[in-house]
């Protein structure tokens, strides 16, 4: 979060980019609840459809466009969302995000989708399916999200046409495993978000986002607390494996890695944000 910049950013549209179970139900209550109390329209969710129908609108209507006056955005496909608010609305846009520590994410995700009982064409069935074997295929999340373009053309007829386009996706997985290149990737994040919060430091993620933005983040949102605990931390059709013991599998899988042995304390790396945190003011962040 840049201070000479906090002028600019309180003028300016708010794109939150949701990283799926990295808080993002609490988030976008949060969101909604300031958009009532300060009499704006509601947030207009960006999923992968609609980010493509919203993208299309703004591209095609004119100065009077109802979606010129909207100034909260979030989702989970809302990354370079602000690059067509700024260019085709010349609005001020600010994107923000919040982290989860990697590990606990991929957890919590892979229980989330064994609660949902519902399996994806492609994907090893997380509710049979060892949480190796499922994460190798869903891959990074976030990755995704960054590397997923929108693509935009005229018709003949002159309106613009919009579409996803995942093309660049295999290779920015090749490029992953270039350590250098992961790290040059993460070192450019504060250039496309004005905020970088963490789920296990939430109230202080949320006295940044009202410090930048002078929305009532903090003192509306820190009590909201949504989805936590609201599913079962151990698969009831595998009742010898819970989060816990899932999460120390990866770890130990994840250490023993060559590159990773090279690292200074790598169990330390890999221990759990919470105690990492400790002691962490706000104005070291």
């Amino acid at each position: 979060m840049y201070p000479e910049r906090r002028e600019e950013f309180r003028d300016a549209v708010v794109n939150y980019m949701h990283v799926p179970k990295s808080g993002g139900t609490t988030m976008k209550e949060c969101m909604k609840v300031i958009a009532r109390r300060r009499h704006m329209t509601s947030p207009v969710l960006l999923h992968t459809d609609s980010r493509v129908k919203e993208t299309e609108s703004i591209l095609n209507e004119d100065e009077s466009g109802i979606m010129r006056d909207i100034p909260l955005f979030m989702g989970d496909y809302s990354f370079g969302f602000c690059d067509v608010i700024h260019e085709k609305v010349g609005k001020n846009c600010s994107a923000f995000i919040m982290l989860r520590e990697p590990f606990d994410r991929l957890v919590s995700h892979y229980f989330y989708c064994i609660k949902l009982n519902q399996s994806v064409p492609g994907i090893p069935d997380c509710r049979t399916h060892p949480i190796k074997e499922w994460a190798m295929s869903t891959k990074s999340i976030l990755w995704n999200q960054l590397f997923t373009d929108i693509d935009c053309s005229r018709r003949q007829d002159g309106k613009w046409q919009c579409a996803t386009n995942c093309k660049a996706l295999p290779n920015a997985y090749i490029l992953s495993q270039n350590v250098s290149y992961l790290q040059s990737v993460v070192a450019s994040l504060d250039k496309h978000f004005s905020v970088i919060g963490l789920t296990e430091d939430y109230p202080n993620s949320l006295r940044m986002l009202q410090l930048a933005y002078n929305m009532s983040f903090y003192d509306v949102c820190s009590r909201i607390n949504y989805n936590v605990g609201t599913y079962e931390t151990v698969d009831p059709n595998r009742p010898y494996l819970n989060k816990e013991q899932t999460r120390n599998t990866v770890v130990k899988g994840r250490i023993r890695l060559p590159w990773v042995k090279r690292l200074p304390n790598p169990k330390q790396r890999f221990a759990p944000l919470p105690r990492l945190l400790s002691g962490v003011r706000l104005e070291s962040l």
